[in-house]
């Protein structure tokens, strides 16, 4: 379960993503930081991925604080959001794909789905050069 965010008009705040991976994406950075979960995308994500549900609390971290962004294969607009997690001394990745938005409005950047991946999805983005930002260590 989310934690006790702000929930209103049928979304939660999951907080804001950097600057740098929005400006891969939008013209106006100022006032359009902020990621969202519709209650739709919720219960779609729950639905097809159940095993990810233990797991929810996750996703701000996922999308605040990514080791990697890449784009979509197939929706240039889409982001998908990569971080290796630690769960019982078992090291899982988590995907989340985001719909960025290039001005600020009221739909905001909005989580499409959550699950979890193998490192070769992340390889074969790289691969296929759509890697656009990675964290510095």
């Amino acid at each position: 379960m989310l934690d006790n965010d702000i929930i209103s008009n049928n979304y939660v705040s999951l907080g804001h993503l950097k600057e740098e991976i929005v400006a891969l994406w939008a013209v106006t950075i100022i006032g359009n930081t902020e990621i969202v979960l519709t209650t739709p995308q919720r219960i779609h994500f729950l639905e097809k991925h159940p095993d990810i549900a233990s797991f929810e609390c996750w996703l701000s971290l996922v999308v605040r604080d990514p080791d990697e962004v890449h784009k979509d294969k197939f929706d240039p607009e889409v982001a998908i959001f990569y971080r290796l997690m630690e769960h019982n001394s078992k090291m899982k990745y988590c995907h989340v794909a985001v719909a960025m938005q290039n001005i600020p409005n009221a739909k905001k950047h909005s989580v499409l789905s959550f699950r979890f991946t193998q490192f070769r999805e992340i390889r074969k983005g790289r691969n296929e050069k759509r890697d656009v930002w990675k964290k510095e260590r």
